[in-house]
C-alpha cells in the first residue's frame, strides 16, 4: 500500500513577511526558521494573520496572537496598549496609566532627597527650626494651658495661675527671634532660645 507525503507550505519568516501572501482557508504556512505557523482564512494577508496558538515545543509568550514582545529586559511587565499585550518598563516620568505616586512634594520646613529615578528610596528631613516637636506631654491640654517641665525631663500641660500671656513674655526680657522657643532654667527664669537639634 503506497503512502502519500503531505508537505506544508513553508518559508523563512522574512520571506513570508516580504511576500505577504494570503493563505487559503485552512491552508497552513510554516516558518522554517522559527517553528511558528499560521492558518489562513482566505482573506487576511500574512502580516495581518495571527500565529496559531497550537502547542509548539519552542513556543513562548510572544507566540500568542495578541502579544508583542520587543527587546524584553529584566523587570519588564506586560501592559495592554489597546490592541495587544506589550512588554514595558515602569517609567514614572512618562507613564500616565495606573495608580502610583509619581513624585513627592516637600512642604514648608521639609526637604526631600533621592526622589528621582525608578526604584529610588526618598529621604525626608524635617528642619527642627521650623517645627517644635513635643513628645511625652500626655494629652492635648485645654484652652489657655501651657506646657511646663518638672525639671526632671517630664512635660505636662498646666494652667498658669495669675499670670497673663503678656507678663510671660515680659518675664523673658526680650521678644526673641523667629524660630526660637520660650525656655526655663529651672530656677524661675524665662528666656527665648533655639531648639536643640538632635
Amino acid at each position: 500500500m503506497a503512502f502519500k507525503r503531505i508537505l506544508l507550505r513553508r518559508d523563512t519568516a522574512s520571506n513570508w513577511t516580504s511576500g505577504n501572501p494570503t493563505l487559503a482557508s485552512g491552508e497552513i504556512g510554516y516558518e522554517s526558521n522559527t517553528g511558528k505557523f499560521k492558518i489562513g482564512n482566505g482573506s487576511t494577508a500574512w502580516t495581518s494573520l495571527s500565529y496559531s496558538n497550537a502547542h509548539l515545543p519552542s513556543a513562548s509568550i510572544n507566540d500568542l496572537g495578541d502579544v508583542t514582545i520587543t527587546s524584553a529586559s529584566d523587570g519588564d511587565f506586560l501592559r495592554w496598549n489597546g490592541a495587544a499585550w506589550i512588554n514595558d518598563a515602569v517609567n514614572l516620568s512618562t507613564d500616565t496609566i495606573g495608580s502610583y505616586v509619581e513624585s513627592l512634594v516637600a512642604g514648608t520646613g521639609i526637604s526631600l532627597s533621592g526622589n528621582s529615578g525608578e526604584g529610588a528610596t526618598p529621604t525626608i528631613a524635617v528642619a527642627l527650626t521650623d517645627a517644635i516637636i513635643i513628645a511625652g506631654v500626655g494629652g492635648d491640654g485645654t484652652s489657655g494651658q501651657a506646657i511646663i517641665t518638672d525639671g526632671l525631663g517630664s512635660l505636662t500641660f498646666s494652667t498658669i495661675i495669675g499670670t497673663t500671656e503678656a507678663s510671660i513674655i515680659d518675664a523673658a526680657g526680650a521678644d526673641g527671634t523667629s524660630g526660637q522657643v520660650l525656655k526655663t532654667n529651672g530656677a524661675g527664669d524665662l528666656s527665648f532660645g533655639d531648639v536643640a537639634q538632635a
